[in-house]
């Protein structure tokens, strides 16, 4: 019995000492929509040749997918939507790309029309490293932005704001 129990709690103090050292920032209003445009802006400006790369889409049928991905983006802040697009395009095999492609698609949107955040939460490590980042719509419908480690593999991404220096990448 106790032998069973051994592996479970070892992997129940390793989450937990997993979570102490991790912490969690939630900012709102009009300093989350800040931090977002500021945010997706150097998320663009970091991954577009890496994820343009990635993605197996050349020429006029590229142009086509950030098109569609693009109106997505006017409706939605939920990378997740384009799930069905992706599967359109036979390209699930590259589905975190086109996802990190939609995020940064988003700082294209202009100004008067971008989607204003009311809520950020971002979980970074001991190190500032961040883990996790969600951001919120005042408006449930049009999703949530939930990024993972995934997103922010092998790039630096550095946010000064007052109060928060975040970190991304350098795994």
């Amino acid at each position: 019995m106790y032998r069973m129990l051994l592996p479970i709690l070892s992997c129940l103090m390793f989450a937990v000492s997993f979570n102490l050292n991790a912490r969690t920032y939630t900012i709102y209003g009009q300093e989350a929509d800040a931090f977002f445009e500021r945010f997706v802006s150097l998320y663009a400006k970091q991954h577009a040749d890496a994820v343009h790369r990635n993605i197996p889409l050349k020429g006029s049928s590229l142009q086509l997918f950030k098109s569609m991905l693009y109106v997505h983006c006017r409706n939605s802040v939920d990378p997740e939507s384009i799930n069905r697009l992706i599967r359109n395009y036979s390209l699930s095999k590259h589905g975190q790309s086109c996802k990190q492609l939609f995020v940064m698609m988003l700082s294209e949107i202009p100004k008067y029309d971008q989607h204003h955040i009311y809520k950020i939460s971002v979980t970074v490590d001991h190190n500032g490293i961040i883990e996790h980042v969600r951001c919120q719509h005042v408006d449930t419908r049009l999703g949530v932005l939930s990024m993972d480690k995934a997103y922010f593999i092998k790039k630096t991404i550095i946010l000064n704001m007052p109060g928060y220096v975040m970190k991304g990448g350098m795994r």
